[in-house]
C-alpha cells in the first residue's frame, strides 16, 4: 500500500514535470527535455543498481519518485534561469490542495481485483473534480483551454 502512495507521488512529479517542460518546447528548444530526461533516468538507475540488491523491489518506488524530484529541480532552475520566468505557486499550491482528498481516498481504498481498480478510479477522478470545482482551479484551466482554443483558430 505505501508503494502505490509512493507511485502516486511519481505521478504527481511526473506532472508537474511535464507542466515545466511545456516552456521548452513553446519556445521550440526541446533537446532540454531529452537532456533532463536522461540525467533523471541515469540517476533512476544508478540508484537502483546500489539500492535494489540491498532493500529489495519496494525501493524500486522510492528511486524513481527521487529521480522524478530532481528532474523537477533542474527543470525549474534551468528554465527560471533562462527565461527569468515567475511560477503562479499559488496556481500550483491550489492544484496539489485539490489532488489532497482524492489521495487520501487512493490510499485508503482495498483493491482485490481489475473491476474494483477501475471503480476507484472513477471515484478518484470524481474526487478531484469537485475539489478542483471548491478549490477554483478546474474554472482557471477550463479558461486556459478555452484561450488556447481561440488562439490557435486565429
Amino acid at each position: 500500500k505505501n508503494i502505490i502512495f509512493i507511485t502516486y507521488i511519481c505521478m504527481l512529479f511526473n506532472l508537474l514535470l511535464n507542466i515545466l517542460n511545456k516552456v521548452w518546447q513553446l519556445n521550440k528548444i526541446t533537446k532540454n527535455i531529452f537532456y533532463i530526461m536522461f540525467f533523471s533516468a541515469v540517476i533512476n538507475i544508478l540508484l537502483n543498481i546500489l539500492l535494489l540488491p540491498k532493500f529489495g523491489i519496494n525501493v524500486a518506488a522510492y528511486t524513481t519518485l527521487i529521480s522524478y524530484f530532481t528532474g523537477n529541480i533542474v527543470t525549474y532552475i534551468l528554465i527560471r534561469n533562462k527565461f527569468k520566468l515567475r511560477i503562479d505557486y499559488k496556481s500550483i499550491l491550489i492544484s496539489f490542495i485539490s489532488c489532497i482528498p482524492m489521495s487520501v481516498y487512493i490510499y485508503s481504498a482495498n483493491i482485490s481485483n481489475i473491476i474494483e481498480l477501475i471503480i476507484q478510479i472513477l471515484i478518484a477522478i470524481v474526487i478531484y473534480i469537485v475539489s478542483s470545482v471548491i478549490c477554483g482551479n478546474l474554472k482557471s484551466e477550463v479558461k486556459y483551454i478555452i484561450n488556447r482554443r481561440k488562439l490557435n483558430e486565429i
